[in-house]
């Protein structure tokens, strides 16, 4: 995908609702005739906080902000930051992706049509939906959040070959993506700062949380998702008490529809507000989250996940894949990479079931398990 220069990118941003070019020149210090000449291409900032007063005046992401600066050949203000952060998949490495982190580029990402039609369905309404997603550990709740929060940021040239990625009929949409189990999402006061600062917010000087909420109604400009990782742990936490999760129901049924919660949790909605009630919480599922079950991939959608391996399987390994993963996408996956790990080795059958026995017990159930010990003959130290 050809990159975009400075011009190019401001006049993208310039489509959207942004304060008038009179307004928008004295917030940046600039003449209003040097914004026609940035917009035009003519010529580039030449002093780096111009650029960042643009991109606060614009309401630009971090990420944005950070595209704006290298585009005007200026440092970006995270040195990780990386231009082109999604290319095409080395050609010569299988689309099938290992285990043991989640999918974050689309291109490895199979499955689950109906679920997805399902979700963007909730979300392409004039008041968004609140989705819950439920699944087993390792059924793919983390891969998917990541899978909706990325796949717009796509097309053709970096999916694989018909892979949808026309999804959403807003072309303007703010993702934040919080995960329970990292320690910043643990406090109240740096989950609500972390959430402003991720939409290029205002953030106020202050410790009261209301304050917090009323600069995302006030401000809130475009369509907005908040996709919530873990929010069994996160219900579980102290700090994390009744009046958080009031605030956050608050900013849910507010903001004129333009906030939608996406969470996941291994139990299911009913069971998480009873947790809530137990802990004495304020449960964030008041409102109506409309719950979404992760169980096996299709067979179709597993067979097309296996047929991106390379070298490529065979009928019969195929078939034997699916019948002993029953589809489950972690262990469909695990499967795949002990074959071709052990390419030539007419033992890997017996090796890749022993290698996860334990994944089998501790996330789906015994029948795996009990089946690859009979079939197999192996021992369970437990």
């Amino acid at each position: 995908m050809p990159k975009k220069n400075f011009a190019e990118i401001l006049t993208e941003h310039l489509t959207r609702p942004h304060p008038r070019y009179e307004e928008l020149a004295e917030r940046v210090g600039v003449e209003r005739n040097t914004l026609f000449r940035w917009r035009e291409g003519q010529n580039l900032p030449n002093n780096r906080k111009h650029v960042l007063k643009l991109a606060q005046a614009l309401r630009l992401n971090p990420r944005q902000t950070d595209e704006l600066l290298v585009a005007a050949n200026f440092a970006p203000e995270n040195p990780d930051f990386m231009p082109d952060s999604h290319p095409n998949l080395p050609e010569n490495e299988p689309i099938v992706p290992v285990t043991t982190r989640p999918i974050i580029h689309p291109c490895p990402f199979f499955g689950r049509e109906a679920q997805l039609k399902r979700i963007f369905e909730a979300w392409n309404r004039a008041a968004l939906e609140h989705i819950a997603v439920i699944g087993k550990k390792r059924s793919g709740k983390t891969s998917l959040l990541c899978y909706v929060k990325h796949i717009h940021e796509h097309d053709e040239t970096t999916l694989r070959n018909g892979q949808r990625h026309h999804w959403l009929k807003q072309k303007t949409c703010d993702w934040v993506f919080v995960d329970f189990e990292k320690k910043q999402m643990q406090h109240p006061e740096s989950f609500w700062r972390y959430l402003l600062k991720t939409l290029n917010l205002p953030i106020p000087n202050t410790s009261d949380w209301g304050e917090f909420t009323r600069v995302l109604e006030e401000y809130l400009a475009n369509t907005t998702i908040i996709l919530m990782d873990n929010i069994d742990k996160g219900l579980q936490l102290p700090e994390l008490d009744k009046t958080f999760w009031g605030e956050l129901r608050h900013l849910g049924n507010h903001c004129d529809g333009k906030v939608g919660f996406c969470v996941t949790s291994r139990q299911p909605i009913n069971e998480l507000v009873k947790l809530a009630e137990k802990l004495g919480e304020s449960s964030p599922f008041s409102n109506a989250f409309r719950a979404i079950e992760l169980g096996p991939l299709t067979e179709e959608e597993a067979r097309t996940l296996l047929s991106y391996t390379s070298p490529p399987l065979s009928q019969k390994e195929t078939d034997w894949i699916l019948e002993q993963s029953q589809c489950w996408p972690a262990i469909l996956q695990a499967l795949c990479q002990i074959r071709l790990d052990c390419e030539g080795d007419e033992g890997w059958k017996k090796a890749g079931l022993e290698k996860i026995i334990g994944l089998e017990k501790k996330s789906y159930n015994h029948s795996f398990s009990e089946n690859i010990r009979t079939n197999f003959n192996l021992y369970d130290p437990s």
